[in-house]
Formats: C-alpha cells, sequence, structure tokens
C-alpha cells in the first residue's frame, strides 16, 4: 500500500508543478488508500477535486463522501 501511494501522491505532485489536472483515476486510487489510513484527512484535497472534475461519472461524485465522512465534514 505504502509504494502505491507514493506512486498517487508523486504523480499529483508532478501534475501540480505543471499546472496540469492529475488523471482522476490517481485521485480515486489516493482516496480509496487513504481511506483505509490512520490519516485520512491527507486525501482531502484530491476528494475536493475529484468531487468537481468528473459531474457525469456517479461513481467518482461519490468518492470525497469516503474522505469527508471520515473527516467530520
Amino acid at each position: 500500500m505504502l509504494e502505491a501511494l507514493e506512486v498517487c501522491e508523486r504523480s499529483i505532485r508532478l501534475s501540480d508543478e505543471a499546472v496540469t489536472a492529475p488523471h482522476p483515476a490517481i485521485l480515486h486510487l489516493h482516496i480509496h488508500l487513504l481511506e483505509m489510513s490512520t490519516q485520512p484527512e491527507r486525501g482531502m484535497r484530491s476528494a475536493d477535486r475529484l468531487g468537481t472534475m468528473c459531474p457525469d461519472a456517479g461513481h467518482m461524485n461519490h468518492m470525497p463522501g469516503h474522505i469527508h465522512v471520515l473527516c467530520g465534514e
């Protein structure tokens, strides 16, 4: 799991540096990896970004809830 988390966070960081949006699948995986961790709040930014990125994709729209509920929002 740690290697997958590192890959996701590196991809997100590289996208930010290039001023491009990360791929929705990277954000999706990032959320799933962090919802099972002791630090789900680390996925808050991915959750917020994914929630607006794919408005017509029902599964992607519900993903932010995985993190928001765990963080008390």
